[in-house]
């Protein structure tokens, strides 16, 4: 198995169920982008995993990644959010974070549509939600 396989391999783990495997992957692929023998191949397999992504959660547990490789050499801003089809606030303020860049869109930071109307009552909405059996996109 060469170098670029094994990245793409360990990376397909964040995938799995157990958030505990999740969790050392994570730390292994940062630990990864940390050494200099295999930064660009983990680099570059960061790039393409984040790229298959359709959901935000998936892009913060890759981003997860950058976050705790903090300091290397490799990590490029431009070249992540490149690699991000559907960026949200969170996932510019994580890149921000662990770059040290200024978040993208600045109207992000503002854009809160508030509490909702106090004579806004929905028990069906809420009981829904609150059942925790929808997952949005």
């Amino acid at each position: 198995m060469t170098g670029v396989t094994l990245s793409d391999v360990a990376l397909s783990r964040l995938r799995l169920p157990i958030p505990m495997a999740k969790l050392q992957v994570i730390h292994q692929v940062a630990n990864a982008l940390a050494t200099e023998s295999s930064a660009q191949t983990t680099w570059w397999a960061l790039l393409r995993w984040l790229r298959s992504l359709k959901l935000e959660s998936e892009v913060l547990e890759g981003l997860a990644i950058v976050v705790l490789a903090r300091g290397s050499s490799i990590l490029s801003a431009a070249e992540l959010r490149a690699a991000i089809d559907a960026p949200s606030v969170l996932s510019d303020v994580f890149i921000g974070r662990a770059l040290g860049t200024p978040v993208l869109v600045h109207s992000w930071l503002k854009s809160h549509s508030g509490e909702a109307p106090a004579m806004y009552r929905s028990p069906e909405l809420t009981d829904e939600l609150c059942a925790g059996t929808i997952v949005p996109p």
